[in-house]
């Protein structure tokens, strides 16, 4: 059952998707993911899930995951295993991601990147659901227009974490 707090991020999140979709009005200039492309992300993040159950939460254990991850599935842009601060005892979020074909290591967080107030981590650890963000630039992370599916570490019925899947996003042909 979800619980009222929840509802409310749930529909602060989902209203305007809504409203936007029902009236008609809803239009993008980026190419989204396909139907099938976003099942294949799906299942390429829960079947990662499963591999992570043992993983030990340190960097580079976490970074040398990331990236066995992202050379098995080249389409996409980049992935995350953020944790849960309150559970790692500290923001620990290692982000794998590709430029030029070579994929690339950041630590979301360092700087001013504040992974842990962020919808594509605060919604699926408060609803212990995986969620589709909208489309959004995402300043400070993959620095490129993007959708990101967000998956739940749950260990012991707690959600700990966030494991990502980020679509990178292309201007539609005109």
């Amino acid at each position: 059952m979800i619980r009222s707090s929840h509802r409310s991020i749930a529909l602060r999140w989902l209203l305007p998707v809504l409203a936007l979709a029902m009236c008609g009005c809803a239009s993008t200039k980026y190419a989204l993911p396909t139907p099938a492309q976003k099942l294949d992300f799906q299942n390429a993040i829960h079947g990662d899930l499963d591999a992570t159950a043992l993983l030990a939460l340190t960097e580079d254990a976490i970074y040398t995951h990331l990236e066995r991850f992202m050379y098995t599935h080249p389409e996409l842009y980049g992935s995350t295993y953020a944790l849960d601060p309150a559970y790692a005892g500290k923001e620990l979020a290692p982000y794998v991601y590709r430029v030029n074909g070579k994929l690339l290591r950041k630590d979301l967080a360092v700087g001013d990147y504040d992974y842990s107030h962020l919808p594509w981590f605060t919604l699926p650890m408060s609803l212990k659901l995986p969620v589709w963000s909208d489309e959004y630039f995402d300043a400070g992370g993959g620095d490129i227009m993007m959708m990101t599916y967000s998956a739940p570490i749950m260990k012991d019925g707690r959600a700990i974490g966030v494991l990502t899947a980020d679509f990178p996003l292309k201007l539609k042909a005109e």
